[in-house]
């Protein structure tokens, strides 16, 4: 889904080289939102995972929670 973050929204990863670590990418006049850093989303669902068995929707729910209050 296009400028809305959801559950069905599409992913797409980037070389930090590519991106350079920028908030917002452009690539062939399409726009990029960096949600998290690779490293920061392993972390995050690692410490969900530690909280109890979550499910991946719920994994992913909370993934999208998290970058919502925190941007």
């Amino acid at each position: 889904m296009i400028d809305k973050i959801d559950i069905n929204s599409e992913l797409y990863f980037f070389d930090i080289e590519e991106a350079e670590e920028d908030i917002l990418y452009v690539k062939d006049g399409q726009k990029y939102i960096e949600l998290f850093m690779l490293w920061h989303a392993i972390e995050l669902i690692e410490g969900f995972i530690r909280i109890g068995k979550l499910s991946i929707e719920a994994t992913t729910q909370r993934l999208i929670e998290y970058r919502i209050k925190d941007a």
